[in-house]
């Protein structure tokens, strides 16, 4: 009989002992000083900062130092404060779930970034082209001139600011140089997409040139490569239209009245090509191009009360992208998520019955990468899925969409009618359960005039931006802004995920200036 019990006892001991290291496994906790919970849900919270041995506190039991795995946290709503010695403090509202693991990686800025002059420009900086990755930058520069002279002399510059350690030689360097006549003056120094190629638009109030020399670029817009250094057509005879690149920056495309949409090879540069003639009674309210010499036009026909967005293939056979956009212009339909401080993911299909898409849409940018095609109206922006075929609100205002995040999951955009930097997240890591899709305002008091050359961090969380010389960092899991440069420049060149390059003038010289912050 006592053996019996003996190994009842054990069996049943061997029991409680699996089931309390499966429900600590779990996250739960005993806790013995409140009678009312005592079996308590808990979670992890992984914390990392750039640079790590920064201290934080979570509450009076959780405080240390990172990088740090944190376990046993009661599941609830904390206040997370992260400081270090020379490097600005950042506060974060968190929320840490039971039974489930909550990353949080942080990056801090340094209160004074240590400051480095690259390298100095003489002459005057007209203008500035920095590209998609921030990697490489043209500068449009006007040589010192003597007064007797009758000519102007430029040079474009190209600086890199990622070079690695075996690219040798001069940075700037000199890529193409030129000359006007001295009443001559640059109109527009407009580069295609990859940095190959320029469109100088020169004008020229004489009617006397001053000097017949044949070397002097005269007036009108010449198309030139930068890898060839030769200017390869004039095209003033060919267009007095506004153009633009296509996306993999050998084409220009422009839209005649009359004809429609034309398209210019840099190969042929002489020989444009009419890609779209809109049918009878159709407005073409906007084009762009995309990969692999496709055209987008989006149309609009006056007695049908949608849109259409059509695509015309490198072969110019057109087809239907979206075939249909019903929107409204009851702005009431706004006035919910205008009312709201976040911008919550919310789903729908296009219809005339049941489309809350409001006004016309006027622009759209489409990225194959991530399937989605961002179409803007004088009211609002909105996300179109592709696979999906359904849409999303992405801000209830007049809005310009800056660029998407580099992991390609958000997208950052300026609020133009509320003056505020925000940004939506349209998708997400699965195993992350502290995020959600959506959007919010991040920074106040941001407008056009005076905030300039928004860019994303590389780690997808932070957003930079000038505003009256400063340069700014936010941090889109939080409220407020950064001060990290007080004296900065107007543009912004990311070197790497520590480092910022810009452009300060000083004395009648251009500095190339690299800054540390991290």
């Amino acid at each position: 009989m006592k053996n019996c019990f003996l190994k009842l006892l054990i069996f049943l001991l061997i029991v409680g002992s699996t089931l309390l290291v499966i429900y600590y496994a779990k996250g739960y906790r005993i806790n013995l000083t409140d009678t009312d919970n005592i079996v308590v849900e808990t979670g992890i919270l992984h914390l990392r900062t750039e640079p790590s041995r920064a201290n934080f506190w979570l509450s009076e039991d959780f405080t240390g130092r990172t990088s740090r795995i944190i376990s046993s946290i009661p599941a609830g709503e904390y206040t997370l404060d992260i400081w270090l010695e020379g490097y600005h403090g950042i506060k974060y509202d968190i929320e840490i779930f039971a039974q489930r693991s909550t990353p949080l990686s942080v990056f801090l800025f340094k209160e004074d970034p240590i400051e480095e002059i690259k390298s100095e420009i003489e002459g005057t900086v007209l203008d500035i082209h920095i590209d998609n990755s921030r990697h490489n930058v043209l500068i449009l520069v006007q040589e010192l001139q003597e007064e007797e002279e009758v000519q102007k002399d430029y040079t474009v510059l190209r600086y890199q600011t990622n070079t690695r350690f075996w690219q040798l030689g001069n940075n700037p360097s000199e890529i193409f140089t030129f000359s006007t006549d001295i009443n001559s003056e640059i109109e527009d120094f407009s580069v295609s997409n990859n940095s190959k190629n320029i469109l100088l638009t020169i004008s020229n109030q004489q009617e006397e040139i001053l000097d017949e020399n044949s070397e002097f670029l005269s007036a009108g817009k010449h198309l030139i490569s930068l890898d060839t250094q030769t200017v390869l057509a004039d095209i003033a005879d060919i267009t007095e239209q506004e153009t633009k690149w296509t996306h993999d920056g050998e084409n220009l495309l422009w839209k005649d009245e009359d004809s429609g949409i034309n398209k210019l090879n840099l190969k042929q540069p002489n020989l444009p090509i009419l890609v779209y003639t809109p049918p009878e009674d159709t407005e073409i309210i906007y084009y762009d191009s995309c990969t692999n010499g496709e055209v987008y036009v989006l149309l609009k026909t006056q007695e049908n009360a949608y849109v259409s967005l059509s695509r015309v293939s490198e072969d110019l056979e057109e087809s239907f992208l979206v075939e249909r956009i019903y929107y409204q212009n009851e702005t009431r339909f706004l006035k919910d998520w205008k009312e709201k401080n976040e911008i919550p993911y919310q789903s729908f299909t296009n219809s005339p019955q049941s489309t809350l898409f409001v006004g016309q849409p006027k622009e759209f940018l489409i990225s194959k990468e991530n399937e989605t095609i961002l179409f803007k109206t004088e009211f609002a922006a909105y996300m179109y899925d592709i696979a999906e075929d359904k849409y999303v609100l992405i801000n209830p205002y007049e809005t310009e969409i800056l660029s998407f995040s580099p992991n390609g999951k958000k997208i950052a955009f300026l609020s133009l009618e509320n003056e505020k930097l925000g940004f939506f997240r349209f998708d997400k890591e699965e195993s992350d359960y502290s995020i959600e899709l959506g959007g919010n305002y991040v920074a106040n008091y941001i407008n056009k005039e005076d905030c300039h050359d928004f860019a994303w961090h590389t780690n997808s969380q932070n957003i930079y931006y000038t505003c009256e010389n400063a340069l700014y960092a936010t941090d889109i899991r939080t409220d407020g802004n950064i001060n990290v440069v007080r004296e900065f420049g107007e543009k912004i060149m990311l070197a790497n995920k520590d480092k910022v390059v810009t452009l300060n003038e000083e004395d009648e010289v251009t500095n190339i200036v690299e800054l540390t912050i991290n």
